[in-house]
């Protein structure tokens, strides 16, 4: 028998986080790496709700959708995400779901192409 939450986290994603590195020429080059231990992780995409648009729309911070994920992931403001369906996110917050350290709440942009 599948697990429920099969039926609702739907996509996987991949967390990049800005990394320096060393360029060809020898200078410093800004590049996303994928961290460690959070690169196929179980996602739920919803479109953003009124109470996160203003919330985050009182900081300045554009917001599209919401991503849920199962476990405390780790995952920082600025890192970036992306889906298994191809879609890149900027997140913006991170909010413990209901406080049961069970369910995070990814707030995020869509980086458009």
């Amino acid at each position: 028998m599948p697990n429920v939450s099969d039926f609702y986290f739907t996509f996987t994603a991949a967390i990049q986080r800005p990394t320096v590195t060393k360029g060809t020429s020898g200078g410093a080059k800004r590049v996303w790496a994928t961290v460690s231990g959070l690169a196929d992780l179980p996602a739920s995409v919803q479109p953003a709700n009124a109470g996160d648009i203003r919330l985050f729309g009182g900081r300045n911070l554009a917001v599209s959708h919401a991503v849920y994920v199962q476990s405390d992931p780790g995952i920082r403001r600025g890192d970036r995400m992306l889906l298994s369906d191809g879609r890149k996110f900027v997140i913006r917050g991170v909010l413990n779901y209901a406080s049961f350290d069970r369910l995070y709440k990814l707030v995020c942009r869509e980086l458009l192409t």
